[in-house]
């Protein structure tokens, strides 16, 4: 059996975004949430994996202006 795999991604609320997986589930996550979350080298350090983003640098407002599945 194949892992699940996202199949769905569109906004849920002023303030969340839906995740559909193949699997049947459907999560709404909190837009602050998806950007804490990031773990581009810019949010996480390279060499130790902490993590350098501060969730309350992040604005409470946040929203995405562009999505997509990567990998």
């Amino acid at each position: 059996m194949s892992a699940p795999t996202p199949n769905q991604i569109e906004p849920f609320s002023s303030s969340e975004i839906l995740i559909g997986w193949s699997g049947g589930d459907k999560y709404a996550v909190p837009y602050v949430e998806v950007r804490y979350f990031c773990p581009c080298a810019g949010c996480v350090d390279e060499n130790t994996g902490k993590r350098v983003l501060l969730k309350t640098s992040i604005r409470p407002d946040i929203k995405p202006t562009q999505v997509q599945t990567v990998g």
